[in-house]
């Protein structure tokens, strides 16, 4: 009886029409396409309403003749519990699992039968009628929701495959990127990584130009114990005997201008400029030619003072080179006679100086002496110093009524011109500014408002250091802080009111400094603040290739934030 079903069961499974090839199961694949994942869940929702309804037909004509009602209900429950396990974990994942035999792996005998039920109904497995079942399940939404980004592994390995492959892709590109950079080190591009090392470094530090102004501030301790060195030296040589011996320089009295009585020193305590003053009793005129820029010729033409008779030539005209070599011997025998631990350098044809070296390397401590001739007359004719709006015109009329000096500086007229020139210096007057330099009478003092002009000076002041340490030295040696001491007289005059520089507005303030003194170097520029028709910028001072290397260095600190500040900490 049992062959005779089973062959019954056989002949009604090859009467079954075959499902058309349009409808045939695809084998599912782990792609990583989302649509192909969408389309292959649409189709199985709708393939499996199908075999339903095909198998509930079956299922109750060949179950009348194929068994009792009893085996019937067994094989509905079973079918029914097997389904409802199957489809409540989907719900709960919110994902159609695909079955074994759609990846493509090895399947048992039990993944076999299933994959057959589900494709063409056996007399064994007869399908009950759980359509409304699965219509709740809601399929359609279930393969949607597994397209979405999931955190599930599943939903990794199926639906973000392509961006796992791009994030194995990137990981990859960075290893070799990293095997590169080693390789670069082995074959000596070191220099290139220890800068990255610094650029490390500088993120650590503080980003605001106040914080390294308050940095060069604690060298101030340094600087006064240095000072105190060269105050010894320099009055030992001032009160010496052989100085007072000798009718010109008998009188010489240090002048306290510069960085140092400025409150504007911010290098280490290794340089000094120190001048000295020469002066004469009563008013004597002096007669100013001026030869090129802030260069002139001195020559008495009545009332010669008996004191210069041997500086001066047939025609009254003043010898800075002579002076300035009869200095230098003194210098020389009161500094050998006292037997201090000093060095005189070597001549300098193009310095107005005498330098002294005081103390052993690396300790040394290079002070230039410079002797002042001190005009009391009328100025040269100038249209500079344009401090109306800023200082007013009052205290315009009180400096122009001052004092000038003259320093044994010749100017560079080429080896056939020999003239004795000397040239014009208003150190004085900057120191004057630099102390009273606010419109309001009361800026920088103690119960008035702090401005940050001086700050502005002392960041330029510590970049053209900075440049020429770590840059090309022969090309930055002609700039000097006396360049930057000038751009900012002239920003200041440009820009007079006290509300412009604010302390708070440091970093503003500095880069509106910068951008004049760009300029400058772009225009190759720089007209002195006293004398506009001297240019300090001028080819006979420093060649443009010079001022278009230091352009482009402060370019680079500018789109880096000066980053150069920060390298040394």
């Amino acid at each position: 009886m049992g062959d005779r079903q089973q062959k019954g069961g056989q002949k009604e499974m090859a009467k079954r029409p075959k499902h058309p090839k349009g409808c045939e199961r695809p084998v599912a694949t782990h792609s990583d396409s989302s649509n192909d994942l969408c389309s292959a869940g649409e189709w199985k929702s709708d393939t499996l309403r199908r075999n339903m309804a095909t198998s509930e037909v079956y299922s109750r004509s060949v179950g009348q003749s194929n068994g009792t009602k009893e085996q019937e209900k067994s094989r509905r429950a079973n079918q029914t519990k097997y389904y409802s396990a199957h489809y409540t974990g989907v719900q709960k994942n919110c994902q159609i699992k695909p079955h074994r035999a759609e990846t493509g792996r090895n399947t048992s005998r039990h993944g076999e039968k299933f994959s057959r039920t589900l494709s063409t109904p056996s007399d064994k497995f007869h399908l009950p009628d759980i359509s409304d079942q699965f219509r709740s399940l809601n399929l359609k939404t279930h393969v949607r929701d597994v397209c979405q980004p999931s955190s599930s592994k599943h939903a990794d390995g199926h639906c973000l495959g392509k961006t796992n492959a791009e994030k194995r892709k990137k990981t990859v590109k960075l290893n070799e990127e990293k095997k590169s950079n080693i390789s670069n080190k082995d074959k000596g591009g070191m220099k290139e990584d220890t800068v990255k090392d610094k650029t490390t470094v500088n993120s650590k530090a503080p980003k605001k130009l106040k914080d390294v102004v308050e940095r060069l501030k604690m060298k101030m301790a340094d600087i006064s114990v240095a000072a105190e060195k060269v105050k010894n030296v320099v009055e030992a040589i001032l009160t010496s005997d052989l100085l007072k011996r000798d009718i010109l320089f008998s009188n010489v009295k240090r002048m306290h201008t510069g960085s140092y009585y400025e409150k504007l020193k911010i290098s280490k305590p290794n340089e000094f400029d120190i001048m000295l003053e020469i002066s004469f009793s009563g008013r004597r005129v002096i007669e100013l030619t001026n030869v090129t820029g802030a260069f002139y010729t001195l020559a008495y033409k009545q009332r010669k003072p008996p004191a210069m008779a041997e500086y001066l030539d047939g025609d009254g005209n003043i010898l800075a080179v002579q002076i300035l070599c009869q200095f230098r011997k003194l210098v020389s025998d009161i500094i050998r006679q006292s037997g201090m631990k000093v060095y005189v350098q070597k001549e300098d044809p193009l310095s107005p100086a005498v330098t002294l070296l005081i103390g052993k390397k690396p300790d040394v401590i290079s002070v230039d002496l410079v002797p002042a001739l001190k005009l009391e007359q009328s100025w040269p004719a100038s249209d500079g110093m344009n401090i109306d709006d800023w200082l007013g015109t009052k205290v315009k009329q009180t400096y122009k009524r001052d004092a000038f000096y003259m320093v044994a500086k010749q100017a560079n007229l080429g080896k056939k011109n020999n003239i004795d020139t000397w040239r014009i210096s208003f150190s004085n007057i900057e120191k004057a500014i630099m102390t009273n330099h606010g419109s309001g009478k009361t800026c920088c003092e103690d119960k008035g408002e702090m401005c940050c002009r001086k700050q502005c000076l002392k960041l330029m002041k510590h970049l053209l250091e900075l440049l020429k340490k770590n840059g090309n030295k022969r090309k930055l040696d002609g700039f000097c802080s006396y360049h930057a001491k000038t751009a900012l007289l002239h920003i200041c005059a440009q820009t007079p009111k006290d509300e412009d520089w604010k302390l708070e507005d440091l970093d503003l303030c500095f880069n509106k400094y910068i951008k004049y003194f760009q300029k400058c170097l772009k225009e190759y520029s720089l007209p002195n603040f006293f004398i506009p028709s001297h240019n300090l910028f001028s080819p006979e001072f420093i060649d443009k290739a010079s001022c278009n290397y230091l352009y482009e260095q402060i370019e680079k600190e500018k789109k880096m934030s000066y980053a150069i500040f920060y390298l040394e900490e």
